[in-house]
């Protein structure tokens, strides 16, 4: 079986939660890991083992899924005609997809973000000693989608703050649970903060 050969020089960091009975949390890893190349995805996709092939493209077929799920989730009636008219307008694609923010690449419903707003109401308190009107605060910011508070680079810090010890303290069961829309949050917190655009600079 061949090998593609890899050089190490991407970056990777790998970041633990505390041990929920010590309270003691590993420190990050930082790696130089192997970087994929365009040239060595030429080469996986070329292997003589077809089990290289297909979880190369079963890869890709889970980013377009996902994204095409999205559209589903947010439209109770979403069929394969919807899909088809959607394909025929060139909305749906890897193209489409990489040209998106990142976190806009899965659809999230409204839905979606009230539901983890509710959790989050709840355990901002008791794991993060919010008052309920910060917790309160907080949601409506997750409902905005985070405009309420773009631009306010402190408020953008504050909330990626929050939820990043979040992420180091709920269960698992509620991280899996809502995982689309913490992702969706945190990038689009990092996306604003990126910006860094306020009413001083305009």
């Amino acid at each position: 079986m061949t090998i593609v050969a890899l050089t190490q020089t991407a970056d990777a960091k790998f970041n633990y939660r505390a041990d929920r009975v010590t309270k003691v949390q590993r420190p990050s890893v930082e790696l130089k890991v192997p970087e994929i190349t365009v040239s060595a995805v030429a080469n996986y996709l070329s292997s003589e083992d077809n089990k290289v092939v297909l979880l190369v493209t079963d890869t890709l077929q889970g980013v377009l899924n996902s994204y095409i799920r999205g559209f589903a989730d947010a439209d109770a009636t979403f069929d394969q005609a919807k899909l088809d008219a959607l394909i025929a307008e060139g909305k749906v694609g890897l193209e489409v997809i990489a040209n998106l923010p990142r976190s806009e690449r899965n659809t999230l419903t409204n839905a979606d973000l009230e539901e983890f707003g509710k959790v989050y109401f709840k355990l901002a308190q008791e794991l993060l000693d919010k008052t309920e009107s910060q917790a309160v605060a907080a949601v409506t910011v997750f409902n905005s989608r985070i405009k309420k508070i773009a631009g306010n680079t402190n408020a953008l810090q504050k909330v990626k703050g929050d939820l990043e010890n979040f992420l180091g303290l709920a269960d698992d069961s509620v991280l899996e649970e809502h995982n689309r829309a913490l992702t969706y949050l945190i990038a689009k917190l990092e996306e604003y903060l990126a910006e860094d655009i306020t009413e001083d600079s305009l």
